[in-house]
């Protein structure tokens, strides 16, 4: 990837990645990856034997969401990041498909801080997104498919729970890795708009001339 001009911004769900990178993407002129685009792909591809997470992922969403949302949430946690592991190099090899004419804004879950770091991307190219828990439970508690996902489970309250508590320790995770190897995050709680949390990701890629930033390390 030495010859990209890439942006990676990561994070953890119900944080607006998806929102902030395409209008990052429309302003700047950047291409835009999304790690999610692939995912169903990659899933159907896994081979057992080089990517057990991925395998394990792909028969477990044929069995429904009771059966992914009501297992022990360390497992959950354990098999997410597990998962991100195994497709980091699928990911990579998507990324270099990219023409080089022009930089990239790269968004996705997928992009922890401990795989960034074996690429020697600096701090100045890379910001995580994060909510608070309070932020992220009230947040999906409003979405449209939240309902119809939980109407599929037995008891809909539980598999919330371990639903919202896996991408919590999930967000814990990326907070502490980025933490260790100096890359900002923003805390997302609600008390700042799109645009504002647009413009403070903006900053913090050098993209913005001035505006003042407060970042959780």
């Amino acid at each position: 990837m030495q010859s990209y001009d890439i942006y990676w911004l990561g994070g953890s769900p119900c944080s607006g990645k998806s929102t902030i990178a395409a209008a990052i993407a429309t302003r700047r002129g950047f291409s835009l990856f999304r790690c999610d685009d692939s995912l169903f792909e990659h899933m159907a591809a896994a081979d057992p034997r080089r990517q057990p997470a991925m395998a394990k992922a792909a028969g477990l969403s044929g069995r429904g969401w009771e059966v992914l949302f009501m297992r022990p949430v360390e497992e959950q946690v354990a098999d997410v990041l597990a998962f991100y592991r195994e497709e980091f190099p699928l990911l990579l090899e998507l990324l270099a498909g990219y023409p080089p004419d022009r930089p990239i804004l790269a968004e996705g879950n997928a992009w922890l801080p401990e795989l960034l770091v074996s690429l020697g991307v600096p701090p100045a190219r890379v910001v995580y997104l994060v909510p608070t828990r309070e932020f992220q439970f009230a947040y999906y508690s409003r979405r449209e498919f939240t309902a119809g996902i939980l109407s599929q489970c037995a008891d809909p309250q539980a598999a919330f729970d371990n639903w919202m508590e896996r991408d919590a320790r999930f967000g814990e995770v990326v907070i502490t890795q980025a933490a260790a190897y100096g890359f900002p995050v923003i805390r997302v709680d609600g008390s700042l708009g799109v645009e504002d949390n647009l413009r403070l990701v903006e900053a913090s890629f050098g993209l913005a001339s001035e505006l003042s930033a407060n970042f959780a390390n």
